[in-house]
């Protein structure tokens, strides 16, 4: 028979439901009473019009006799469940075979319901309502289930495009054997909103951050990844801890949330003065320990995480140490500390150092993971895990000369040039001057074997220039015990006092086809000094003294000679043409 649907179809279609019956006044009955009550309806003579009928157009509910020719409606129903494995399909059973083991056989090949004849018809029309309702259910599951899915399948897509940039960013950090770093990282969900960064600047310095989004997962490693990347563009320009903490908060600030920060130590480590530039906004305590394990200097938190301040509440200027000996600066985010046992204890930091104590230099690292993980016993993390140990050579080993930094890609061909930059007090009060002239050189004759070299001259000339010939300072006080974090205190309260002077820096470049020579010129505004007595005392030494100072840029240069009072010098490099 042909389905009928009743007249004025309404924007929602009523329900369609089968009726599979194999007396014509059994069928009579039911589709009078599914007219009379709103609902489209198909007839079925057996079970194989039924099933045929479903192929053609799956209804939205199935009444189903039990006893019909050809196919009764105990397989009926089994095949039809078997076509839609992945649809739930209302079926009530309509018999006249109401004992109790039909009952159960129908339930059994995947009926729903089970009524028996003569059908009371208000209790089938609740029924046809109810199963209506579990349908818009399952419906509603249904589509729900595929939402988050379709959330799953994105935030999946999310985490492996954010973990490709985190892998891009690990890729540009340096060899760990060139940091003298060793790291372990544990994330507590899927990706690490804690991260680890480490370049050497063009002059050989160690530049070192590890950050700790607040969070963990997806937000917290989308946090940190513009900071990462303002990391690595300055650090290995050679800017300063206080620019690169300028540049990180600025960047937090403006591109997080008010509720979203990252706590951050970064590290400036100078193998040449021995010495460790620290700046802790967040992060737990940091410890400078010698090789017997004892600590010498802590680095506590005293700033707050990047992202939480405007610059003219956040104080940019690091703390100083110069390490006597041989020892470990060692970094951990308060997911360690913090790590819990199964009775809620955490790890601690006392417990962290005791643990350092004991162990050797070389398995400090190896130590601590074993004995986190320990603690942990069979449980994770609640928050990401890192722990980074940085190791400072004893003074005046072979590994604390300078590593020439990443080098850039050849760009214009070398050519003949000169160019001056003047800055005044203000500008040297606010500038860091040496990255900026050396962007500015770059620009002007990219740099390639000789970048290294020609970032150290530039800096000692500018320094002495500032230190020295403007600030007055003396560089004896970097000899005493705590002489190097006296002496940079000093340079910074008296550059906040500068009021006048200017140094002026020319580069003039001779370019040739296969080498090129540069010409730095540093001239100040101040009195000078007695160079001549100074000079006299270096020649013929090849004794590099403590500090990189006159006798390294010497080094490094064909020619270095002084003029006027002491207050200009000029120093000239021979540097591979770029091809």
């Amino acid at each position: 028979m042909d389905p009928a649907r009743p007249a004025g179809t309404q924007p929602a279609d009523p329900a369609l439901v089968l009726v599979a019956d194999d007396k014509p006044e059994n069928l009579l009955l039911l589709t009078s009473f599914l007219k009379r009550e709103g609902y489209a309806y198909v007839t079925a003579a057996n079970g194989r019009e039924a099933v045929e009928a479903c192929r053609r157009r799956a209804p939205d509910i199935i009444l189903m006799d039990a006893a019909m020719p050809d196919m009764d409606g105990f397989q009926a129903t089994q095949a039809i469940r078997r076509l839609f494995p992945d649809r739930w399909i209302p079926i009530i059973f309509v018999s006249a075979y109401s004992s109790t083991e039909n009952q159960a056989r129908g339930l059994s090949a995947g009926a729903d319901d089970y009524i028996s004849k003569p059908v009371n018809l208000a209790v089938l029309a609740e029924k046809l309502r109810a199963m209506q309702r579990i349908a818009a259910m399952q419906a509603r599951i249904a589509q729900y289930a595929a939402q988050l899915e379709e959330s799953l399948e994105r935030s999946r897509s999310d985490q492996e495009f954010a973990r490709h940039l985190l892998t891009h960013m690990a890729g540009r950090m340096a060899p760990r054997e060139e940091l003298g770093l060793a790291y372990w990282a544990e994330a507590a969900a899927g990706l690490r909103g804690d991260i680890v960064a480490g370049t050497r600047s063009p002059a050989g310095k160690r530049y070192l951050m590890v950050a700790d989004a607040a969070g963990h997962g997806l937000a917290a490693a989308i946090s940190v990844l513009p900071l990462v990347e303002a990391f690595y563009r300055l650090a290995e320009k050679g800017f300063s801890v206080a620019s690169l903490v300028s540049e990180l908060n600025t960047k937090a600030r403006g591109l997080l949330p008010r509720d979203r920060f990252v706590a951050a130590l970064i590290v400036v480590a100078d193998e040449a003065e021995n010495s460790l530039q620290v700046w802790n906004g967040g992060l737990p305590e940091a410890v400078f320990l010698d090789d017997a394990g004892e600590v010498l200097r802590r680095f506590p938190s005293r700033h707050p995480p990047l992202g939480m301040l405007s610059m003219e509440q956040l104080k940019l200027l690091p703390e100083l140490f110069a390490w006597p000996g041989p020892g470990q600066l060692v970094i951990y985010t308060d997911g360690l500390s913090e790590a819990e046992d199964r009775t809620g204890e955490p790890f601690g930091a006392a417990r962290l150092e005791a643990v350092l104590r004991r162990a050797s230099r070389a398995e400090r690292l190896d130590a601590v993971r074993a004995a986190v993980l320990a603690h942990l016993g069979a449980a994770s993390p609640h928050d990401d895990v890192t722990l980074a140990i940085l190791d400072c050579p004893a003074p005046g080993s072979p590994s604390s000369l300078p590593v020439a930094g990443k080098q850039p890609s050849a760009g214009t061909p070398a050519t003949s040039w000169r160019s001056t930059l003047r800055l005044d007090a203000r500008q040297l009060r606010t500038l860091d001057v040496v990255p900026l002239v050396m962007n500015w050189i770059e620009q002007l004759q990219p740099l390639q074997e000789r970048r290294g070299p020609v970032f150290t001259v530039l800096a000692e000339l500018v320094s002495n220039a500032i230190e020295h010939g403007l600030l007055g300072l003396d560089s004896g006080l970097k000899h005493t015990p705590d002489g190097f974090e006296r002496y940079m205190e000093a340079r910074t309260e008296a550059l906040a006092r500068l009021t006048e002077g200017w140094i002026e820096i020319t580069v003039e470049c001779a370019g040739g086809e296969d080498t090129m020579g540069l010409t730095i010129t540093v001239t100040d505004s101040g009195p000078g000094f007695p160079y001549a007595d100074y000079l006299n005392r270096l020649q013929g030494s090849d004794t590099l003294p403590s500090g990189r100072g006159i006798a390294l840029v010497r080094q490094l240069t064909t020619e270095l000679r002084y003029e006027g009072r002491g207050n200009r010098v000029v120093a000239r490099l021979s540097c591979p043409s770029s091809p």
